[in-house]
């Protein structure tokens, strides 16, 4: 028994190992490229290690600034439109799911079934309905608009996933406070919310990078240089003949720098929010 059991955990460390170096190869592969020069990202020769090393990317991307290009800019922009959005998204999220799991009212469930249903819908099949939309608010070209694009993409599956941590909460605890004389906002704020800790940093990452990488929306929405985000700045690196990839490598591995200290930080709370939501 115990070499059967010995046998299964090494072939589960192998298939994790082989699928952890799967996920984490092309950040590596960007990595490196970055610090390559563009002539030998070309070239057949492929090493894991570049074999002229140099930071022309990072320089090019840190000091060039044109009409057209401004690496600053575009990180201020991405960081106003994801921040704004995540605490939006959150704050929507968090309410409407408590809503959804703690109330009972006419009309809860096709609400709720209208939201898993809203999940599912591809965004590219809204981009001429919601780019009409908000043309006619005068809201194209605008951070206003990008970021009630990103709210109205994240609350749904946010919205969800707090519902399944609410339901988590037993109704007796919400009781007992409201014996003790709190009203249902004192019993959100200081009894339920300081419960669901971990599933607000979950719902917050989750918003915040969807905030973050979204692409499609902001190139189709944003036309003026000074409102592109970082992705949509990054994929104009390229001319008609050629692409800069080493400076649109060291971009990609910029872009992540964010994403990684959210996550450093809310470490704790994202695995034992995680964990908590997989048992639920």
């Amino acid at each position: 028994m115990k070499a059967n059991k010995r046998r299964k955990d090494i072939l589960t460390y192998i298939f994790i190992t082989i699928i952890a170096l799967f996920c984490i190869a092309p950040v590596l592969w960007m990595i490196s490229c970055s610090f390559r020069p563009t002539s030998e990202i070309y070239s057949y020769d492929i090493t894991i290690l570049p074999k002229n090393f140099t930071l022309d990317g990072y320089i090019k991307l840190f000091t060039e600034t044109t009409s057209t290009v401004d690496f600053w800019q575009w990180a201020r922009n991405s960081v106003l439109i994801a921040s704004v959005s995540c605490i939006i998204g959150l704050i929507v999220a968090c309410l409407g799911g408590y809503s959804l799991s703690k109330f009972r009212y006419p009309g809860r469930l096709p609400v709720a079934y209208t939201i898993v249903v809203a999940q599912v819908i591809p965004g590219t099949l809204l981009l001429i309905p919601m780019y009409l939309l908000l043309s006619k608010w005068n809201l194209v070209d605008t951070y206003r608009g990008l970021i009630i694009l990103n709210v109205s993409f994240s609350v749904p599956y946010c919205t969800w996933m707090m519902k399944g941590y609410f339901d988590g909460i037993p109704n007796d605890l919400l009781e007992s406070g409201e014996i003790d004389g709190a009203s249902k906002f004192q019993t959100y704020f200081k009894i339920v919310m300081p419960l669901v800790t971990p599933g607000v940093a979950v719902t917050a990452f989750f918003s915040f990078i969807n905030s973050w990488n979204e692409f499609l929306f902001a190139s189709v929405l944003m036309k003026s240089y000074d409102k592109w985000t970082l992705p949509v700045g990054l994929s104009t690196m390229k001319g008609q003949y050629t692409v800069d990839y080493t400076t649109m490598m060291a971009g990609g591995a910029v872009i992540t720098i964010p994403i990684i200290i959210l996550f450093l930080v809310l470490q704790r709370h994202l695995v034992s929010g995680m964990t908590s939501g997989a048992v639920k």
